[in-house]
């Protein structure tokens, strides 16, 4: 088996070789250099490519402008991933994610910065669009934090919006997050997310399959969210249309068996519009707040710390507002708003999130009764 780890990386760059082929290959090799000195009867026999393919990889590596070329790069990215302190880690080594291990079309190597050791995989997926309303910022940043006081990981892509929501308000929370690369590693996407990206690396992780030296690429981005669903027990989908890259997350989590959740939205905003649809098409659960999550997921209960007793948290001025003018009688939201000047757009921001908090019932014909 290959034992120097950029050999392997040195495999996928191969014409045709991906990373199950590369494992194979990795497996049957004692080298990069064994390999390329193989006949090309043996490689079809050892990893069920076609002859033909064999034939033409092998000629590549043996000619010496190929080989240069390949060099070049693998000296560029491991000068590359030696400056900022990345950390290249294959399928074999212990510090792979487990839980990348039982997907279809694992990477067959990482690049790591943060900390040492595995993310634990009590971790869920949450992503959605990189334009979300008032309402969906809200929603990310009260799951996150509920998460993040469970010490379950959250999962994300570190692109603008839900993405960004999730990561800052875990780390807010004094919780742990993952972020998934769409480029290398050396090449935080978007830039503006580069200080959210140190701060990330400080007390969690962040990942990527391609070399350091990698530019954001529109291709790059489907391929990275089968990592971002696959390191996690369950994703959940924040608003995102129904073409929206948070759909192609939903359904890569499906293939790989995970949980799928999505949260309802306004009927009128067409950011939900992806979710309702995997609600209505029973690819994923409704999810209303941290229960149903966990209803579905029952590890992610286990050995959870302690909730019944916490200080009480400081509410905004606003939502106090909200709930001193609310009582045991139904009041319709119409009421509400011209009760405390309000809009009923924003209102109904404020009392989603109370309701996810188990401050304020909706009741039918959009009343609302607080909870005593």
């Amino acid at each position: 088996m290959m034992r120097n780890p950029w050999d392997i990386v040195r495999l996928t760059l191969l014409p045709g070789i991906g990373s199950i082929r590369g494992r194979r290959l990795a497996e049957a090799f004692d080298s990069f250099d064994d390999f390329t000195a193989a006949a090309p009867e043996t490689v079809p026999h050892m990893d069920g490519i076609p002859r033909s393919l064999a034939s033409n990889i092998l000629s590549s590596c043996r000619r010496r402008d190929f080989r240069s070329s390949l060099e070049a790069m693998i000296e560029r990215n491991m000068s590359v991933s030696e400056r900022i302190g990345a950390k290249l880690i294959t399928w074999y080594d212990k510090e792979y994610p487990e839980a990348l291990r039982t997907i279809f079309d694992p990477p067959l190597f990482l690049f790591r910065l943060g900390s040492n050791g595995m993310p634990s995989q009590k971790a869920l997926a949450v992503v959605g669009t990189r334009r979300p309303t008032e309402y969906g910022k809200r929603t990310a940043e009260y799951l996150s934090r509920a998460l993040a006081e469970r010490e379950i990981l959250t999962v994300s892509g570190l692109a603008s919006g839900i993405d960004t929501v999730v990561h800052r308000a875990t780390l807010d929370a004094g919780g742990k997050t993952v972020a998934i690369l769409g480029s290398g590693i050396a090449h935080v996407y978007p830039w503006s997310n580069r200080l959210l990206a140190d701060r990330i690396a400080s007390t969690g992780w962040i990942f990527s399959e391609f070399l350091p030296e990698t530019g954001p690429d529109a291709q790059n981005f489907p391929r990275r969210n089968r990592i971002i669903s696959g390191m996690a027990l369950g994703t959940i989908v924040i608003e995102t249309g129904v073409k929206g890259g948070a759909v192609i997350t939903a359904h890569t989590a499906l293939d790989q068996n995970r949980e799928v959740f999505a949260v309802p939205g306004p009927i009128f905003s067409s950011t939900s519009d992806g979710c309702h649809m995997l609600i209505r098409r029973g690819i994923a659960h409704l999810c209303t707040g941290l229960e149903d999550i966990l209803e579905q997921i029952p590890l992610l209960s286990q050995d959870a710390p302690d909730h019944h007793v916490r200080p009480a948290r400081q509410l905004r001025l606003e939502d106090q507002r909200l709930l001193n003018a609310l009582g045991t009688d139904p009041l319709h939201i119409d009421e509400l708003s011209a009760s405390i000047g309000i809009p009923i757009p924003e209102l109904l921001v404020h009392l989603l999130r109370l309701e996810f908090e188990g401050l304020v019932n909706q009741l039918p014909g959009k009343h609302f009764v607080r909870n005593s």
